[in-house]
């Protein structure tokens, strides 16, 4: 709980970047294949979970890094930031029971369309502020379900709470935004070769994404502008598919500009891989929802029911990703 409080506060204190204010286009009809992956990383790793387990039936596969296990706030904020966060004390059995109770209530996808599933669960091993304990329990909640889910656990590289990639201006244990690391380790290919199997070479090429307009997605916190990467052959050529990637606190577009969406690494696979990557945005906000770091929603503020399909972001990300999906 200290270490996460500091950590919020850190953020606070470092204050943030400018998102592009020009005005974007919105998402392309591109008839993107119907099953798409989830990840995201802290916060981000946490809705990437509820994403996955609400919409089990389209969903193949999750990526969590520096995240905990589904539904484990209960909806309160002191516990999301207490053993939620901190990995301690958690009923993992009790939190199966309730993904079972919201599925025969038909408020998530049943539980059995996580069969066959892989999920790529990340902890770096110089993490100070989500504990090792807390990504243990995100892997073993999968271990937990009635279902055959491949659950992948990575937790041998030197890094901080972030993102490792191959090449940043951050060492790979300094703490600062954007929160990209120079590891020498590709989390992106390791994660998508989890998540889809043996890929093709990533592209030596400098990829970007580009904006589009999140409005018409209107839904508690998200921000004005997501980002999206399509490969030329997505366009028309080949039917692709959707791989979806949450940012951190404080490591939207409006905090750090578009250091995730170009810096992550996953675009760089895209382009030999026929994947589209969507980046939704989330905004900071001081008023209702009260959201300072522009945080993704794993403790309710944007409704009691933020585990459900029909939950303000879930349902948002979701027509998202239906329209990429239309022809």
């Amino acid at each position: 709980m200290k270490q996460l409080s500091a950590f919020l506060l850190f953020l606070i204190l470092a204050g943030c970047g400018g998102q592009d204010d020009d005005p974007a286009a919105g998402l392309p009809g591109l008839d993107a294949q119907p099953n798409v992956t989830v990840a995201g990383v802290s916060s981000g790793a946490y809705l990437a979970g509820q994403y996955h387990v609400a919409w089990s039936e389209s969903v193949t596969g999750a990526g969590l890094i520096a995240g905990g296990p589904w539904g484990c706030a209960g909806g309160d904020i002191a516990q999301a930031l207490g053993p939620c966060a901190e990995g301690s004390g958690l009923d993992l059995p009790a939190l199966v029971q309730d993904a079972g109770a919201l599925a025969a209530a038909n408020a998530i996808d049943p539980l059995d369309g996580l069969d066959g599933d892989s999920v790529f669960v990340f902890h770096g091993a110089n993490d100070a502020i989500v504990p090792a304990a807390t990504t243990r329990a995100a892997a073993d909640f999968y271990s937990g379900l009635d279902a055959d889910i491949a659950v992948s656990y990575i937790e041998d590289v030197p890094a901080t709470h972030g993102i490792p990639v191959l090449e940043s201006p951050l060492g790979c244990t300094e703490f600062a935004a954007p929160f990209l690391n120079d590891c020498d380790y590709d989390l992106a290919g390791q994660m998508l070769e989890t998540l889809y199997g043996p890929l093709q070479p990533r592209s030596d090429d400098a990829v970007e994404a580009q904006p589009f307009d999140q409005a018409p997605y209107a839904a508690s916190g998200l921000a004005d502008t997501g980002y999206v990467f399509v490969p030329q052959a997505c366009r028309g050529e080949r039917r692709c598919r959707v791989h979806v990637f949450l940012h951190g606190c404080s490591q939207s577009a409006e905090a750090v500009g578009t250091a995730v969406v170009n810096g992550a690494g996953f675009n760089e696979w895209a382009v030999t891989n026929d994947l589209i990557v969507l980046y939704p945005q989330v905004a900071a906000s001081a008023m209702a929802p009260v959201n300072p770091l522009g945080c993704w929603d794993w403790w309710g503020y944007s409704g009691e029911n933020y585990l459900e399909r029909d939950a303000a972001q879930l349902a948002a990300i979701h027509r998202m990703v239906t329209d990429l999906q239309s022809p």
